[in-house]
Order: C-alpha cells, then structure tokens, then sequence
C-alpha cells in the first residue's frame, strides 16, 4: 500500500494508541484471577449477592474489561477455581467461587457435586441462597441436589426457604421426586406468609396433581386476600402458562371456572393478576401454544368466555380484574358483538366505570 502525505497524520496518531492500548490491556492469568475473586474477601453481602459497591468488585470487573485473555478462557478457569476457594473463610469469595460454577447451558454434574457438599456445611443463610441458586436447575437430573433443595425448603431462615421454593418450583425440576409435595405442604404449613404464598403460586406452575387438593382448600375463600391470589395465580399456571405452554392440567382448568363463578365476587375475588391469563391464546405464530391446545382438547374457549364476561358484567368486582378479563376475552376471540354487550350497565362518565368502558372499546376497535 503507498502511503501519502495525507495518511500521515492518521497513522501516527494511530499507532502509538495501539501500541499503549495493548500494554493496557495485559493477559489475565490464572494466578491473578484467583488473586482477584480472593480479593472480594472483605466484601459484605446483599443477600445472595456481594455489594456491587465494594471496591474489589469494581476492580474485578475492571481486570476483567481491560484483559486481552478470551472470555472462553477465563470460562475455562471457572470451574476449578470454584472447586478450589468454595470452602474459604470469606462468605464473599464463597459466593463468588459458587457463581463461577454455575453456567447458562447447565452446572456441569462434577461442580454440582462440589456446591452440594459445600452447601452441607454451609452456615451462612446468604451464602447458602447463591449455592442453591447455582444448582436450582439441577433436581430432576442430579439426586443429591434434589436432596439438597428439598432439605432446604425446611431450613430455619426465611429466605432460604424462599429460594428452595424458587428452585423445586424451576421448570427443569417438574420431574424431581418429592418436589410438588414439598411445596404443598409449605404453601399449607410454613410461619411465613411470603413462603406459603410463593409455593402456591410456583408450585402450580409445574402442573403436578400434588399442588391441587392445597390450592382448592386455600381458594375456597379470599378471606387472606394474598394467599388467595397468589394460589389462583397457582392455579391458573396448572393448565395455562405464555408463553411456553409446558401444563395442561384439566382438573385445575375445571376448579378455575368454579372459582371465576363463584359469588358473591370483590375487589380481592378474582384477584386482578389472574385475569389476563388468556392474553395471548389466539396468537396464531405460537408453535408452543398450538401444541398445548392438541393436548389440553378439555379447554373450550366458549366457556371461559362466559365466566370472563361474568366477571366483567360484576361492578362488585375490582375494576382492574374487569379489564384484565377483557384482555383475556380478546385474546380468546370474542367477537364485536359480545364485547358490546358487555357496556350494558355501564357509565363511560363515572370511576372506575370509565376505565372499563374505554378499556371495551379498545378491544371492540381490534375484535372480529
């Protein structure tokens, strides 16, 4: 290539800032990895991550920018590293040392040994949260994590609890033994009102018929408004979950309608969460919602549609819920002629009335 006088002045201002560029940005081996996750030594933690505010995070994350070492590389090291400082005397470099085992495509079965063993003489509920969350994924696959979470779901800290809750309840875990039963018994049983709502709710999304004789007793009434909306949210994950699909349970489908029926309706019954459940059930590019529709031939789009117009024709019922149900009748399919019907009675000048009105047109404008 020739070089004018005109690129001069390009290429030296270029290459001296390559050149420093590349002394900036030193090989990261593995000594300095290690010396820098040991480096999170005195850093606290928020619950079952270190403060992002210590210093040596920030360093850590700096020696990782600036490092012209691979990502895949670094990656590489992960693992063993892990292995190697999970016992450390730093609650925060346990954490750290359990992050770097885990992984997006799944914790290899070696390090998911190493986190279970370390998580068995774990006295830190914090540190204790990150171990579970590493192998959260892992119950159906690996025995010993399966004992491990379901051993957790007992555990004398709250947040513990919660996060085996979130674990048992992981899609990938809907075959692990012992996982829905675990998780009705807290929904029924445990001292804290999160806990036992967070199983009702979750553990309806595996779908199992373990979760329903606890949902059906904890929906009977909405005295506990909480711990009745977050067991209909159970509930109607049982049978219908966007945008995946993964439950088509007909005995929950059937108990949902009941519930929608039942009378006399309020602000709490049916919870307003719930009611946009039906969404998006006529999107027609959804592979997954096709295929549960091949399975779940109980569901009839007609009926639902009646409960939903009940809820909506109900002014005793929280007007969030009424809106929701509109959402749910559009995605269903109803027609202009049902959704006008449902006006009657109402006033587009009065509150709440005119959310719900302005809410029907909407839909009106869009239906078939």
């Amino acid at each position: 290539m020739k070089i004018t006088w005109l690129m001069l002045p390009v290429l030296l201002a270029t290459a001296p800032a390559a050149a420093e560029d590349s002394k900036l940005k030193p090989a990261l081996t593995q000594e300095a990895y290690e010396k820098l996750v040991v480096g999170l030594a005195d850093c606290k933690l928020k619950g079952y991550s270190i403060d992002a505010a210590c210093p040596a995070v920030k360093a850590m994350q700096q020696a990782m920018k600036d490092t012209t070492t691979p990502m895949k590389d670094l990656v590489g090291m992960n693992a063993a590293l892990g292995a190697k400082l999970i016992g450390h005397s730093a609650p925060a470099v346990r954490v750290k040392a359990a992050e770097l085992m885990s992984s997006f495509v799944g914790t290899a079965s070696s390090s998911q040994d190493v986190v279970v063993a370390a998580a068995a003489k774990e006295k830190d509920p914090q540190v204790l949260q990150a171990f579970l969350r590493v192998v959260a994924n892992d119950g159906a696959k690996n025995p010993k994590v399966a004992a491990l979470l379901l051993g957790a779901a007992d555990h004398a800290d709250k947040d513990v609890r919660m996060q085996a809750v979130y674990a048992i309840s992981s899609g990938w875990n809907v075959a692990m033994k012992g996982g829905p039963e675990k998780l009705a018994v807290l929904a029924e049983k445990d001292a804290v009102p999160g806990v036992r709502q967070a199983a009702c709710e979750y553990g309806g999304k595996l779908g199992q018929p373990a979760m329903l004789p606890v949902i059906e007793k904890l929906t009977a009434k909405a005295d506990d408004k909480d711990m009745y909306a977050a067991c209909m949210l159970g509930l109607g994950a049982m049978f219908h979950q966007f945008p995946l699909y993964p439950t088509s349970n007909e005995a929950a489908y059937r108990l949902f309608l009941k519930r929608l029926a039942a009378t006399p309706r309020s602000e709490a019954a049916p919870p307003w969460r719930l009611m946009n459940l039906f969404g998006y059930a006529g999107d027609p590019k959804n592979e997954k919602l096709a295929a549960w529709k091949k399975k779940a031939t109980w569901f009839k789009a007609d009926e639902v549609k009646r409960a939903l117009a009940a809820v909506v024709a109900d002014k005793q019922t929280n007007w969030m819920s009424r809106t929701g149900a509109i959402d749910s009748l559009a995605g269903l399919g109803a027609t202009k002629a049902e959704l006008e019907a449902l006006k009657k009675g109402y006033d587009a000048k009065a509150s709440p009335d005119g959310f719900v009105v302005k809410k029907l047109d909407e839909a009106i404008a869009k239906a078939p």
